[in-house]
This record gives C-alpha cells, structure tokens and sequence, in this order.
C-alpha cells in the first residue's frame, strides 16, 4: 500500500518467568555502582503479556540506583508499516526480544559513571528496548492478516512495563521524580507516554524527547498548519502535498494517543494527533523539547529528498523550508497556545538527526550539550532553557551551527546506520548490524565501506 510506505525508517509468545528484584540482589547491585568507575551494567527484565513485533516476549534493562530519583529512556530506530519492512525488522533485535543480551551498559543519561554524566548518574536507571517497530505508540495485541500476523504493541508494552516496576521494585514506587525520555522513535514515545506515565505515577513526571518531532506544521504552503510540510517532489515542483495526510498508519498500528488532544480534534480527525507539533501542546507534564531544525532522517527518508539533490539550489531551497516548519512548530514552547509555562527547548541549527544533540552528543547552544541542558531544567538551576541557534545562516537559511557533526554528504547513510543499529554499544555490535542490515543500508546509499568507517568511528 503506498499510502504505508517509508515512514520513520525502515522497519509464537515466548515462554519465560517474569524476573523481580530481591532485596539482596539490590543490594549487590547498589555496592557495585558505589565501587564502580565505569557505568554499571543494566540487567535484562522479560516481562509476562508483552510482545515484541514477532512476539516474544518484551520488556527492560535495569540498574538500580542510590538516589529517589528515576530515568526512563525509551530506545529508538525507525519503524515499519509494511510486510517487507517488518519481515526484514522481526528479524532483528528491533523486532525480537530474542536477539537481546543479558546485560547491558548505560551510556549519555542512562549512564551510572558520574564522570559521563553528573546530574543523573545516581539515578536508577530503565531502558525500553524497541521492539515493536510502532514508535512506542501501538495498540495492537491481536495478530491479524492486516498486521501481516505482527504485534504492534509498544505503547501496551510500556503500560505492563509500569505496572511491574511498580510491583517488582519497591523503590519504584517510592520515586520522588521521574524522567522520561529517548530520541528518535522514542523521542516519539516521549511524546506520546509523557502525560501517560504522570497519570501512573504518584511521583513527578518529566519529559524531555529528542529529535522526536515527527513531524513539524505550521508550514507556509499548507493550507491546515496541522499537516506535515509537503515532501521535495511537490515543493520542487511548486505544489503542496505529501505523505501522512491520512490515518492509515495510526489504524494500522492502533495508536496510542493524548486523549485531550483527541477530543479536540474529533473522532474523524483525530489521526492528526500522530504528528508531535499537534499532539504537543496538550502535554501537560514539564516538556524539554530537543530538536534539530533540519532533520536529516525526515528529510531523506520521509520526504523524498535524494542525498544527490541536497546541494542543488531545489535542495537547499526545501531544506531551509523544512527548517522554517520545525522552527514554527517548536516555537509553539515559548509561545504556547494554552499558556504553559517551565516548557524547555533546545533547538540546533543542524543538518542532523539526534547523533549531536543526543546525550553522548556535543553539538553545543550556549556553551551547552543538550545532557547539561536538560541538567539545567531538571534541576531547575538558573532561568528555563529557550535554547534556540541564532547563528547566521547562509541564504536561503541553511544550517550554521559549527557545532553540527556530519556533513550533507554522509548525514544520509549516517543517519539510517544510527537508527537501525541503535542499541549497538561496541564497534563489533555496529558491524553486525550493518551486515544484517546491509539491504537496506544499500538501498540509502552506504556501501559496506562507509558503514564499516562509521562503525569504527563508534557513530552509533
């Protein structure tokens, strides 16, 4: 079905106990992140009436912490939404809970080592995995011939996740604060399971998503602001229109969605609360929004924009008008429709996807990585962030900041190894990955030897 095509990228219920924490082995636990110097390992927890998109089981890694404070991060790495895609996804560990290993080390926020990251290391610390190829958002806890026999259940999975942290972890809980947050398609899920989450919850929910605004509004050529920017076929050809006008994605994954936002458009409409510039402004738990203006995984997947074009004057025209919608939409933080105030931004002028503004990332806005950003609003040190790139753009208003990793050359490989191959933590990880992944690393331009470069480069 055309309509279901490239969106966010790519792509029998396991038998096996529910695992839970005893007091000794937190104890243990805790010793080992006090003598430790590097980040302690997560511990893989499969839990019981969850299902990943070939179902088996699905669930979390954790690692205790020393602190009433907790950091939830939700992984990321595209989605699928037809057979071909899902086929090729079921496959791996974004589609499998039985490619998973034991354990696994935190890195940027959901790292122990105070040295990699001070403000949060004493926290405890849950990965989701991603394993359902549905941006964390699906519904879907029935196989069907329409579902191509897959489970889209990843917004299901997180509400299971909750309630056996809450009956599996005393500390859970007893959590004073919570952040929640991930990039990419779990920037999405941020979004999505921010106010989710606070309604769960007795203690205070934070959310900071990053490079999760899938997908900007507000765009000078639409006629409905709640519409996506039209893709590079019909903006070089001096028309409006696109992908994603429709609800034929958020039928198929059965989408979780905000329920006010919902109700404000209607039941006919209400598919357009898939986009985050229109579900966002609904949130009301403490939102960081953390965003490239000129994302390249949108742009070179969802858009139709071909790397070879993106440095011809048809090119860089789109690009600069990509960036006018994302900065038009993020905007919506300072300028909120309903008032809200304490909202956060850090919004680099970047031709990127999450790899510099993500927590291991160094693009810097005011002297800032986005992990010392979102420190800062967290805690509450100094005035809220409104962290937006004001550097000088060159015309028609491309990207400027000298921070900014990759370059328009390779931001389009780099881009879909990052999210294929997100939960790769060595370079042998990495290229495993990409060799597994290789048809479709092909299929957007990286040769065996540029993804091989990338992964030595420890991108990922």
């Amino acid at each position: 079905d055309q309509t279901l095509r490239s969106h966010f990228g790519s792509r029998s219920l396991a038998l096996g106990s529910v695992w839970s924490v005893s007091p000794a082995s937190l104890h243990i636990m805790r010793l080992s992140l006090l003598f430790a110097g590097a980040s302690a390992s997560m511990t893989k927890v499969l839990v019981e009436q969850t299902t990943c998109l070939d179902g088996s089981r699905a669930g979390y890694y954790y690692a205790p912490g020393s602190s009433n404070l907790w950091v939830i991060a939700m992984q990321g790495g595209g989605a699928c939404f037809d057979q071909s895609s899902c086929d090729q996804r079921a496959g791996t560990k974004l589609g499998s809970s039985k490619h998973w290993s034991g354990t696994m080390t935190g890195k940027g926020i959901s790292s122990s080592d105070s040295g990699e990251n001070p403000d949060f290391a004493k926290a405890h610390h849950v990965f989701v995995p991603y394993c359902t190829g549905d941006v964390h958002s699906g519904q879907g806890t029935t196989p069907t011939d329409k579902t191509w026999g897959y489970y889209f259940t990843g917004h299901t999975n997180f509400d299971t996740i909750v309630s056996h942290l809450n009956s599996t972890v005393r500390d859970f809980a007893t959590a004073d604060r919570i952040l929640l947050t991930g990039g990419s398609a779990g920037g999405i899920g941020t979004f999505r399971s921010c106010d989710y989450l606070a309604g769960r919850v007795s203690s205070e929910v934070s959310c900071a998503p990053i490079g999760g605004m899938f997908f900007p509004g507000f765009s000078e050529d639409q006629a409905d602001p709640d519409l996506p920017p039209s893709d590079f076929p019909h903006y070089s050809a001096g028309k409006s229109g696109g992908p994603f006008h429709d609800a034929a994605i958020y039928e198929l994954w059965q989408e979780y969605l905000h329920p006010k936002c919902k109700a404000k458009m209607g039941a006919s409409m209400e598919w357009k609360c898939t986009s985050e510039a229109v579900e966002y402004p609904f949130i009301e738990a403490p939102v960081m929004v953390i965003e490239n203006m000129y994302d390249t995984f949108q742009l070179f997947e969802e858009m139709g924009l071909k790397k070879s074009d993106a440095t011809t004057t048809a090119g860089k025209e789109y690009i600069a008008y990509y960036g006018r919608a994302m900065r038009n939409s993020t905007d919506q933080v300072i300028h909120h429709p309903f008032g809200k105030k304490g909202d956060a931004m850090f919004v680099a002028s970047c031709l990127d996807h999450t790899s510099g503004i993500g927590t291991t990332g160094s693009t810097m806005l005011g002297g800032k990585t986005s992990l010392e950003a979102i420190g800062d609003w967290f805690f509450k040190r100094g005035a809220t962030p409104e962290l937006v790139d004001t550097c000088t753009m060159q015309p028609p208003g491309l990207p400027c900041n000298p921070t900014c990793p990759g370059v328009v050359a390779s931001s389009h490989c780099e881009a879909t190894l990052r999210d294929l191959c997100a939960d790769s933590h060595t370079e042998g990880d990495c290229r495993r990955c990409a060799a597994a992944m290789r048809g479709e690393l092909r299929e957007e331009g990286c040769t065996a030897e540029v993804a091989a470069d990338m992964c030595a480069d420890h991108l990922v």
